[in-house]
């Protein structure tokens, strides 16, 4: 998996909360630097709001051109900055127009990067909840993959969980999932992480079996015994063509998905969790739609969400805001 180009969204309006921005973003940044990636500072402006008296007297187009001076020499700013602590990366700078999300999903579907990094201090404007709205619509509606960081203080990430799909063996379901461990492994290498390869299952129509089904508890309890054979089986074939050198624990933990997830992150100190978006439901065990975004809006820790090859962006490129 190469990683060539990544797009950054900085808030460049409030510079004060700079250093916590650039906290969470540096195992990112340190990622990038071990890829020499090009990485595009991105500023999105959503609204034309003078604040001084010269501004109100300028035009519209005045002041369009006077913003996006300002907003080009503030990246120009934080890329002096930057290059020094990352030397092997080549910063670039774009002033975008309109909605954030969309934009930035224009961007990197029209000039094919690899990936997009927001971080969790991302604000202009916005308050924590619309900034997860942006995180959502970016996760939902790009094809590229989305890390959303958290400032957690590390510059390194010393534990990355992947959460993989056993439920079935469909095509897709198989690639989303290569490309997850692509991903996870990618990373794990690049930081000397520990990997956690993770699925939570359950055996379906458990309670229908225990009532309607009239299973004995020693019925259903062998039943149980054999999915979970069965999803170990799965894992094995699935991890056949991938290696990696460092420390590797496969979890197959029985429950809830979500209850699963954050209490394994919780208990577990995990500083990245990898996963799958798709836009269909009916997958049981598998982080998507709903599930994915109830874990995002509960985990503490940074995530990093995938589609599956040939998804196609709803968002059109020559839509406007």
């Amino acid at each position: 998996m190469s990683i060539e180009k990544i797009a950054l969204p900085i808030d460049t309006l409030n510079i004060e909360n700079i250093s916590a921005t650039f906290d969470s973003l540096a195992p990112a940044l340190t990622f990038a630097n071990s890829q020499r990636a090009t990485v595009t500072l991105l500023s999105i402006v959503d609204q034309l709001s003078p604040k001084t008296d010269d501004e109100f007297s300028l035009s519209n187009m005045d002041l369009l051109e006077f913003v996006e001076k300002r907003e080009s020499d503030g990246l120009s700013h934080l890329i002096s900055h930057l290059g020094e602590m990352y030397p092997q990366v080549k910063f670039d700078h774009k002033v975008l127009f309109g909605i954030p999300f969309i934009q930035v999903i224009r961007l990197v579907e029209y000039e094919k990067y690899d990936l997009i990094v927001i971080s969790s201090q991302y604000r202009r404007h916005y308050s924590s909840d619309q900034l997860s709205s942006m995180i959502k619509h970016l996760m939902r509606k790009s094809s590229v993959p989305v890390w959303a960081t958290s400032n957690s203080g590390n510059d390194s990430l010393k534990h990355i969980m992947v959460t993989v799909d056993l439920i079935s063996h469909d095509q897709e379901n198989t690639q989303l999932n290569k490309r997850i461990l692509n991903h996870g492994i990618n990373l794990a290498n690049v930081f000397d992480a520990k990997l956690t390869i993770f699925h939570a299952w359950h055996l379906y129509g458990e309670s229908y079996l225990s009532t309607w089904g009239r299973k004995s508890p020693m019925e259903i309890a062998l039943m149980a015994k054999a999915e979970k054979q069965h999803k170990e089986d799965m894992m094995t074939e699935l991890l056949s063509s991938f290696h990696y050198n460092g420390k590797v624990d496969l979890i197959l933990q029985e429950g809830n998905t979500e209850i699963e997830i954050n209490k394994f992150v919780e208990q577990h100190n995990v500083d990245l969790i990898v996963m799958g978006t798709v836009c269909r439901t009916g997958i049981s065990g598998y982080v998507i739609g709903n599930t994915a975004e109830t874990i995002i809006d509960s985990v503490k820790c940074s995530a990093l969400t995938v589609k599956p090859e040939g998804f196609t962006t709803p968002i059109a490129l020559g839509d406007t805001a």
